[in-house]
C-alpha cells in the first residue's frame, strides 16, 4: 500500500516563524507594559476612575501576555490571531476611554506614546524604536 506524503509550503513555515517571533516580542513588550508603561501613564493623575481603568488594563495584558508566551511554545494560527484581536480591543478601549469627560488632562499625551509603541510593533513586528529612544 503507497502512503502519499504531505508536501508543506516552505512560505507556510516562514510565515510561521514570523509569527510566533512576533508573539515572543510581543510577550516581553507586555512584560515591559506592565512595569513601566501603565505606572508611568497613571504616576500622578488624580481621578476616580484611575484605579479601575489601571486594575482593567493591567488584566487584560497579563492575560494577553501569558496567552503569548503559550503561543510560542505550542503555536497555532487561530492563538496567533486571538492575541492580535485581543491586542486591537485594548488599543479601542484606549481610544474609548480617551473620548470621554473622565479622562483628566496629561492622560492622553501618555497614552500617545503608549500607542505610538503598539503602531510601530504592528508595523515592524519590533520595539527598537523604545531601546533606541532611551539612548
Amino acid at each position: 500500500m503507497h502512503k502519499s506524503k504531505i508536501i508543506r509550503n516552505p512560505w507556510d513555515d516562514y510565515e510561521e516563524a514570523k509569527m510566533r517571533e512576533k508573539c515572543h516580542t510581543l510577550y516581553w513588550f507586555f512584560n515591559f507594559c506592565i512595569d513601566d508603561v501603565l505606572d508611568a501613564a497613571f504616576f500622578g493623575i488624580r481621578s476616580p476612575v484611575i484605579p479601575h481603568l489601571k486594575q482593567f488594563l493591567r488584566e487584560r495584558i497579563l492575560y494577553l501576555k501569558y496567552k503569548s508566551l503559550d503561543c510560542v511554545t505550542n503555536f497555532s494560527r487561530e492563538k496567533y490571531h486571538t492575541i492580535m484581536a485581543g491586542y486591537d480591543q485594548i488599543d479601542e478601549e484606549i481610544i474609548a476611554f480617551r473620548e470621554t469627560k473622565l479622562c483628566p488632562t496629561g492622560y492622553g499625551r501618555i497614552m500617545e506614546q503608549y500607542n505610538y509603541y503598539m503602531k510601530y510593533f504592528k508595523l515592524t513586528g519590533n520595539f527598537n524604536i523604545y531601546y533606541n529612544s532611551r539612548l
